[in-house]
């Protein structure tokens, strides 16, 4: 059977009403890339079912140091064309979740053994020539910082994201498009059936059931080895390795007031970053390819070694307030050494003729989850038919269609309710963006709100999340919704565990 035989009878498939059990499009992983194309797929009329083994953002993508824009380290490699699509995409996301995106004034230190002040230079005018292409800010304002050992330092501006929140509102888009979407869902197997995917699922009661897809694909991550070696059966020839990525979380530094570069001396750029709520600052990413083998006290050393080294105010373990890693798949040619990776996302369709399709999904970042849903679709379109849906770029996502930015927002909030903290207002409006409303419908003082939890978190705002965004556990909530998990006690943790039990 030739492609065109089998294009035309994939498309007689698509085009046959499915049964109940069948869906067109299967995405298995609850990460960024996963619920962006869940997004794509569904935008395109595509019947979609996304399923995740843990929780939405459960991993990477709320492990990020949620940096987005043009890779300085790409760019030094001269990867233009990569540099180009990062700052295309964060203009693009600007537009489409104005609350979820911060503006930064980043400092670099100098490390003239690894970079000259020349070379840190070119590098600056040349990303800034490239962010004035699409529109962003590309002045940025002089540097802050005393007690450091430098008298010439380097900045530039650029954005961060909150990375679970947008993971979230893109999982809420997908599902308002008409995806169905499947947090604690396990994949057991994926077996071909010549034109279609039957898929074993086992959901969080242990309940078995079986579905058909005629397309899948696999987002799913740092899972993705695994699921490729014992789950999901497949002819494909790439094959994913995985990175760790290790970060220390640290009180913020008053020190300094911008956000950070450090250079290492293995040529990493190590990023120090305040928090949304400003009381902590993070420290990474340290990047190891070697996971099996590597001691992760090593990370950790390295990060503090390096801190030490750009500061006269020391750090040490005991000045560590939390820790945590993100592992990441990047795509390994298997024609190539075993440490050979590609750091930029990477699609590999596994198409055996007259078999179904599977596309994986290697690399990417939280900044570039939009252009890689939109091409794998397109990588699709011989199989599903599905042409692109030009709307979806700019349609803002959930939250974010408001006017007159983040602080027109914040200033409506106080102004429509007076006697709410102005911090928790402030808050909603970066998280929640425009649905804060939907949290504060029918507030008109403090003790509407319901029981306080802890820091700011009331009732309301854990009732929304359990019924709009899956949350079905205190850690659901306090590390991937709010991102108040170090502004809890032990207790409080349990009350609002409790709480959520019981309902």
């Amino acid at each position: 059977m030739d492609i065109d035989q089998y294009r035309s009878k994939v498309s007689a498939t698509f085009n046959a009403a499915p049964s109940a059990k069948t869906v067109d499009i299967a995405v298995i992983g609850g990460g960024v890339q996963g619920c962006a194309l869940a997004a794509e797929a569904a935008s395109r009329r595509l019947s979609t079912l996304l399923i995740e083994a843990e929780d939405i953002a459960n991993g990477a993508s709320s492990r990020s140091n949620r940096i987005i824009g043009g890779d300085l380290s790409q760019l030094e490699q001269l990867d233009i064309e990569a540099v180009n699509r990062g700052l295309q995409e964060q203009a693009i996301l600007r537009q489409r979740a104005p609350h979820l995106v911060r503006s930064h004034n980043f400092t670099i230190l100098p490390n003239t053994t690894l970079r000259s002040r020349r070379r840190i230079q070119a590098g600056l005018y040349s990303y800034r020539a490239l962010q004035r292409r699409f529109g962003l800010p590309s002045n940025s304002c002089p540097a802050h910082i005393i007690d450091v050992p430098y008298s010439e330092l380097f900045s530039y501006c650029d954005d961060s994201v909150d990375d679970s929140r947008l993971t979230l509102a893109l999982a809420q888009q997908a599902r308002t498009l008409g995806a169905s979407i499947r947090p604690h869902t396990k994949l057991l197997k994926a077996t071909r059936k010549q034109d279609f995917w039957l898929l074993e699922l086992q959901n969080s009661n242990g309940n078995i059931e079986h579905l058909r897809a005629k397309v899948l694909i696999n987002a799913a991550g740092s899972a993705s080895v695994k699921l490729m070696q014992d789950h999901i059966e497949h002819s494909s020839r790439s094959k994913g390795m995985l990175r760790r990525d290790d970060y220390l979380v640290i009180s913020s530094p008053a020190h300094c007031d911008n956000a950070l570069v450090l250079q290492a001396d293995n040529k990493q750029l190590i990023y120090l970053l305040d928090t949304p709520s400003g009381q902590h600052a993070v420290l990474g990413p340290w990047q190891s390819n070697n996971v099996e083998a590597m001691d992760p006290s090593a990370a950790e050393e390295q990060l503090i070694a390096l801190y030490n080294q750009n500061f006269k105010a020391n750090i040490s373990a005991d000045d560590i307030v939390h820790r945590f890693h993100a592992l990441r798949c990047l795509c390994a040619d298997s024609s190539c050494e075993q440490n050979k990776t590609s750091q930029d996302y990477a699609l590999d369709l596994d198409n055996p003729a007259s078999l179904a399709p599977l596309l994986n999904s290697y690399g990417g970042n939280i900044g570039t989850h939009r252009l890689l849903a939109e091409q794998a679709l397109t990588i699709l379109q011989p199989f599903t038919g599905a042409l692109i849906n030009p709307e979806l770029k700019t349609k803002s996502l959930p939250g974010g269609d408001f006017n007159g930015g983040l602080t027109a927002l914040q200033s409506e909030l106080e102004f429509n309710n007076p006697t709410i903290e102005p911090t928790l207002l402030q808050r909603l409006a970066r998280s929640y963006g425009s649905n804060s409303h939907k949290i504060l419908l029918g507030v008109t003082r403090m003790t509407d709100l319901g029981l306080r939890f802890g820091d700011n978190l009331y009732q309301r705002e854990v009732e929304y999340l359990c019924s709009e965004e899956w949350a079905q556990s205190a850690e659901d909530i306090l590390w991937r919704r709010s991102k108040l998990g170090l502004c809890f006690s032990a207790a409080e943790k349990q009350a609002l565990q409790a709480f959520i039990s019981a309902g």
